[in-house]
């Protein structure tokens, strides 16, 4: 047995990503204080180059308003930060929505999100996008905020980009699918409407998934970077619903953060220590060998993130 010092350490990368909308929203689902309403002072918006996108009150609204005084509007009216004007959800109503209607398609880089004062504010939300009110794809999805007085948070909208592979089965005209988020990525009849690479805002895209005729896929797997969504599909024309988690990643150069200790044995053997997240948005995978033989080590590359490879490194020399 020999021991030795060695750290691979490869990083995944995600793109920032531009939405193309008329109309935003965030959708809250859980606030700091629950029976209470939830307010926030101000929800801006970034284009492309960085700079603030001006927000007119008349294109705000909201599901619910606690009164004329913590109106829509006053989510989109700050000229200095600080100010006294909030947005507050109906007294007892802890979730909803706020929305802006910029009323053309608007592209958006980037959000933020100031606290008012001490009111209870956002804790778990999505923020989305639509062209139609109707049809809202989500654009990013946030949890478990904790806030101060008077804060900004900012967020960057990230497109992460994912393979899609599948195994014929008896009878493939029957199958359908689609990506929620992306619905150019689809199956529909016996031919493929998707490329083999589908990208979409945020990390966690929905899949749904339909048979024709009821009896299930009868062989046919959909795979979604070499995992199986939709295992299970049941009813006829029914659509089920399955979802997709893509490991939050960022770009940063490659270099050595610390060293794992090891003992192996002399033969191809391989110690890799899969998804240790240091930080936020951060995925490294850790391997590590000594002695005769190669080390192999599942990797992304930087210029074709949608894609996985092996990597094969001769680690005889250490």
């Amino acid at each position: 047995m020999k021991k030795f010092l060695c750290l691979v350490v490869l990083l995944l990368v995600a793109c920032d990503a531009v939405a193309n909308y008329s109309k935003y929203r965030i959708d809250v689902t859980k606030n700091s204080d629950s029976p209470s309403p939830w307010c926030i002072q101000e929800l801006k918006f970034y284009g492309e180059n960085a700079n603030r996108i001006a927000t007119p009150e008349s294109g705000a609204s909201a599901e619910t308003i606690y009164n004329g005084d913590y109106a829509a509007k006053k989510a989109f009216n700050e000229v200095s930060n600080y100010d006294e004007s909030y947005y507050c959800s109906k007294n007892g109503v802890k979730t909803g929505w706020l929305q802006f209607d910029f009323g053309i398609k608007t592209k958006i880089s980037s959000y933020e999100i100031e606290s008012a004062g001490g009111y209870p504010a956002p804790v778990d939300w999505k923020f989305e996008g639509s062209n139609d009110g109707s049809t809202w794809v989500t654009l990013d999805e946030q949890s478990g905020h904790t806030w101060n007085r008077d804060e900004t948070k900012s967020f960057k909208l990230i497109e992460n980009c994912f393979t899609i592979s599948h195994n014929s089965g008896s009878w493939d005209s029957e199958v359908r699918w689609y990506v929620e988020e992306n619905k150019s990525c689809a199956k529909s009849g016996s031919g493929n409407s998707y490329s083999s690479k589908c990208c979409i805002s945020g990390n966690r895209p929905t899949v749904k998934c339909s048979d024709t005729y009821g009896d299930g896929w009868n062989g046919y797997k959909l795979k979604f970077n070499g995992h199986q969504v939709c295992s299970s599909v049941s009813g006829k024309n029914s659509w089920n619903t399955d979802r997709f988690y893509i490991p939050d990643t960022v770009q940063l150069s490659l270099e050595t953060a610390a060293a794992e200790e090891a003992e192996v044995g002399t033969g191809n053997e391989i110690l890799v220590f899969e998804d240790l997240t240091i930080g936020p948005k951060v995925l490294l995978l850790v391997g590590a060998f000594a002695g005769v033989g190669s080390l192999l080590v599942l990797c992304k590359r930087k210029k074709a993130p949608e894609s996985y490879s092996l990597l094969e490194t001769d680690m005889s020399e250490l």
